[in-house]
């Protein structure tokens, strides 16, 4: 399939197990023009698959991940092979860390937007990582990230970021989230 689509842009997959790693490492090789790229739920896709995209695909501008069991090799494989990345949605991705975060951000710093949902291993390392190197960010969503706190907040304030913040059920107080929308 992926040897005539060679012109190919948008490619999506949706909770579908027949796709595997030798599947994107070929639509990779045969489809670097790819600039949009959604996978969730890819019980059969590793690292692997998503760095063969990263690495082959310089003009990805949007990425989205989820349901998956990928690691932060994935997040510093995009941070080397795409600068450019615009847009990346990381959701349900139980493994990406903190850790992983700020190794995306040190690379990726031309993202605008950036939502991370459901990462319970994103903590307030990351995203404060996320303000301090991102800064054409125009939305961050943070949600369901228990360990990104008040400390998140005060960084803000004092970088004084203007990014639409779209936070919810995080450990943020309700009197910290009041001080972003003054």
């Amino acid at each position: 399939m992926a040897q005539g689509c060679t012109k190919l842009k948008l490619f999506k997959l949706s909770f579908n197990d027949t796709i595997t790693d030798a599947s994107l490492t070929a639509l990779a090789h045969h489809c670097p023009r790819l600039e949009n790229v959604s996978v969730n739920n890819g019980h059969s896709i590793t690292d692997a698959g998503i760095i063969a995209i990263a690495t082959h695909c310089a003009h990805l501008k949007y990425l989205e991940l989820g349901y998956n069991k990928l690691t932060d090799a994935v997040l510093v494989s995009l941070a080397t092979n795409l600068p450019g990345l615009w847009e990346l949605k990381l959701q349900v991705c139980e493994t990406f860390t903190s850790a992983g975060i700020v190794a995306l951000v040190q690379g990726c710093r031309s993202l605008a937007y950036l939502k991370i949902d459901r990462c319970a291993k994103v903590g307030d390392a990351g995203v404060i990582a996320v303000v301090h190197n991102c800064r054409r960010l125009r939305t961050l969503g943070l949600h369901e990230l228990p360990h990104v706190t008040n400390a998140f907040v005060d960084v803000c304030i004092d970088l004084n970021i203007r990014a639409e913040l779209k936070i919810a059920r995080t450990s943020i107080t309700e009197d910290k989230l009041a001080l972003l929308q003054e």
